[in-house]
């Protein structure tokens, strides 16, 4: 599987996880995740509240809380919020990678079906 197929296939995942569930269209993996609201939406899809109001947060302190709930559960942090939320574009593997990590438990451990 190329890298752009992989990509896509991460993408078309994460939009219709949660598409109902943010105000914004997830377009990419880079700048549409900056704020957190797609991370949140998938951890809260999965795990209804596990993130409580992360999504009333300001968009750093949701990533932080993404990240250090994913952490919490063995997803190592390979990006920090900072940088996610300064850059808008981070690394393209490093964001499909910790997208795949994070897909990876939150299918594994769910506790619902989105």
């Amino acid at each position: 599987m190329t890298n752009s197929t992989s990509k896509q296939k991460l993408l078309s995942f994460l939009q219709q996880i949660v598409a109902s569930h943010i105000s914004h269209e997830v377009s990419n993996l880079d700048s549409s995740l900056h704020d957190g609201a797609a991370l949140v939406a998938l951890v809260n899809c999965f795990f209804p509240g596990a993130l409580g109001d992360a999504m009333d947060l300001r968009p750093l302190d949701r990533l932080n809380a993404v990240l250090q709930d994913a952490a919490n559960h063995g997803v190592p942090a390979l990006l920090d919020a900072e940088d996610i939320y300064s850059l808008k574009k981070s690394d393209d593997a490093l964001s499909m990678l910790y997208l795949s990590l994070l897909i990876d438990w939150v299918l594994k451990v769910r506790t619902v079906s989105c």
